[in-house]
């Protein structure tokens, strides 16, 4: 029988990411929000090098979270709100298990929204719009739906 290395039934502190997962159950948070928030956790502990988030910095942890944030924009190439969830994770993470204020300002760069095409129909050509581009094309009826594309 394989003795066990605590002594007199000793327990092992539970890890952070068990500790999460328990301080999200108990402020009744959805089980997507708990697998998100563990997920955000988790690479933000792995992008450090695996460092523990109270190790962090001394002072309020704002550089590391904006070297992360900034990196998911830069290298991950991730929308507005992924990046947001992310925050909101890590702010989770700090405030409301660890106890720990972070930085009143986080002054990561922001991911920018997808810019969408803007498709109109003028007389008998499709104009497509972007900031950068204009196409044009000769529209043809017979092939357009009916019931999608109203032409005047």
């Amino acid at each position: 029988m394989p003795q066990s290395s605590l002594c007199d039934g000793a327990q092992r502190p539970k890890k952070l990411l068990d500790q999460l997962r328990d301080r999200i159950r108990l402020k009744s948070y959805s089980y997507r929000t708990e697998e998100s928030y563990v997920s955000w956790v988790k690479r933000f502990i792995l992008f450090h090098n695996k460092r523990h988030p109270r190790a962090m910095g001394r002072e309020p942890p704002g550089r590391e979270i904006e070297a992360f944030l900034t990196h998911l924009v830069l290298e991950r190439r991730i929308a507005p709100s992924t990046q947001n969830q992310a925050l909101h994770a890590i702010i989770f993470l700090y405030r409301k298990m660890l106890d720990q204020p972070i930085a009143e300002r986080i002054n990561a760069l922001r991911a920018q929204g997808r810019r969408r095409l803007l498709a109109g129909l003028w007389g008998d050509r499709l104009r497509v719009r972007n900031a950068n581009f204009v196409f044009r094309r000769r529209f043809d009826p017979a092939t357009a739906r009916r019931d999608k594309v109203q032409l005047p």
